[in-house]
């Protein structure tokens, strides 16, 4: 989950709060390229905190209390914060001013993974306002087109099902994802390679993003007329071992901003073509073939 919930506004998306997710061009670290919307509406925010609310008291959460033996920092180490902050506060200000995704129109619907139902790992049949329902439901219903933009994808059968029913259809699908090069989780991009023929026969354009920094975003865009933002990786550990939060919106200027991002993030990508005849890589695939059985269910 990745929830900023105010009491008339929320951040909906996938921006984890670390010094990556903010430093854009940093030569010090590794940025990551996030999509985010910033929601406005009384019943889905009131969604939203009712999810958290629940999450925060139960029982699979810990309230955890400070010490009282524990001795407060030194002066100098909170002057040091305070300065770090003072240098990057301008910077931090215009990132957030630059934020356009706001919503004043439209339909929006929050989903949520359900937390207490199953156990987790378990879960066969994902609640009707889960991310991975609402995700399916929403590409086999597609007339036109499907653009998926996601950071982590390793498609399990359902989802290859309703991708390849949706092509014979004369719906244009487009996956665009990390490549080994980018990505932060190498066994997550050297997996999804593995699908890459196949989804390329079933008619599919596969991208791979090709650049110094990292692709973290999770959006879906159908039809040009409907939008996924959210937390929720294509593969099998976001459907069945993580709780995921999203939202679904039809606001057309959103609509409008988020196809931008995805033609900005092509301009940095490659069309896959064929596999690698380079031996080192076969032998990598070959492994990674050899060991699925360990490594399939950890995606």
């Amino acid at each position: 989950d990745k929830l900023i919930i105010g009491t008339q506004e929320m951040l909906v998306g996938d921006r984890n709060i670390a010094d990556e997710y903010f430093a854009h061009n940093s030569p010090a670290s590794k940025s990551m390229i996030s999509t985010e919307v910033l929601v406005e509406g009384d019943n889905v925010i009131a969604n939203a905190q009712e999810y958290f609310d629940g999450l925060f008291e139960s029982a699979h959460c810990s309230n955890l209390s400070v010490p009282t033996d524990v001795e407060a920092p030194k002066n100098v180490e909170l002057k040091k914060i305070s300065d770090r902050f003072s240098s990057q506060e301008h910077a931090l200000k215009n990132f957030f001013l630059e934020q356009k995704h706001k919503m004043k129109s439209g339909k929006i619907r929050f989903l949520n993974d359900r937390y207490d139902v199953g156990t987790w790992g378990k879960i066969t049949k994902p609640s009707v306002d889960s991310n991975y329902y609402q995700i399916l439901f929403m590409i086999k219903k597609a007339e036109t087109s499907v653009k998926i933009l996601n950071a982590y994808v390793y498609l399990e059968k359902d989802l290859l099902r309703a991708l390849s029913d949706a092509v014979q259809r004369g719906v244009k699908v487009e996956i665009i994802s990390n490549s080994v090069i980018s990505s932060d989780s190498a066994l997550v991009a050297r997996a999804f390679e593995l699908q890459m023929d196949k989804l390329k026969k079933l008619g599919i354009q596969v991208s791979t993003f090709q650049d110094s920094d990292s692709l973290h975003s999770k959006s879906i865009v159908v039809d040009n007329s409907k939008a996924y933002v959210g937390s929720f990786n294509l593969d099998p550990r976001s459907r069945a071992l993580n709780l995921e939060t999203g939202v679904l919106i039809s606001n057309s200027e959103v609509i409008e901003e988020l196809n931008q991002q995805i033609e900005s993030i092509k301009l940095h990508s490659s069309v896959f073509e064929h596999q690698s005849g380079r031996f080192s890589e076969k032998c990598h695939r070959f492994l990674l073939v050899l060991i699925k059985p360990l490594w399939e269910d950890q995606i």
